[in-house]
């Protein structure tokens, strides 16, 4: 069955609401889904079928608990890790955007903890390595 990249992504939109998430939230994993997905990966929408990702109801705030100069410490009180990450790629833009002297040699450290499912941290690669680009598409 062959369908366009709209309705895919209308699927998987839904689906990914139907387990609980925000819209904000259903945006993030959507998007990491999808680019999983569209390069032919096995960790894309097919994680949708069957017992799918539901959002845990024990999930809270995602809170910052440490920052340093040069490193910051997240808790994703059981937030789906797409959720988690996302907000530390926020982080990152944000301290790139303030310190000019921001190269790729300079690497602010960022620890999560307490988020479910890291297998798709390519796609965030993808996103710090474009800067700007993300915004362009919202």
């Amino acid at each position: 069955m062959k369908i366009s990249i709209r309705e895919l992504e209308e699927l998987t939109n839904k689906a990914v609401k139907s387990y609980g998430y925000r819209d904000d939230e259903v945006r993030i994993i959507s998007e990491v889904l999808l680019y999983a997905q569209l390069r032919d990966n096995n960790q894309g929408v097919v994680k949708l079928i069957g017992k799918g990702i539901p959002r845990d109801p024990k999930a809270g705030v995602i809170i910052m608990e440490k920052e340093t100069p040069i490193s910051s410490l997240i808790n994703g009180n059981k937030n789906h890790a797409m959720v988690v990450v996302a907000k530390a790629v926020e982080i990152v833009k944000v301290y790139r955007k303030n310190h000019v002297r921001f190269t790729p040699r300079i690497l602010r450290f960022l620890a999560v903890k307490f988020a479910l499912s890291f297998g798709w941290i390519r796609a965030v690669h993808r996103i710090l390595r474009q800067p700007g680009k993300r915004e362009q598409s919202e």
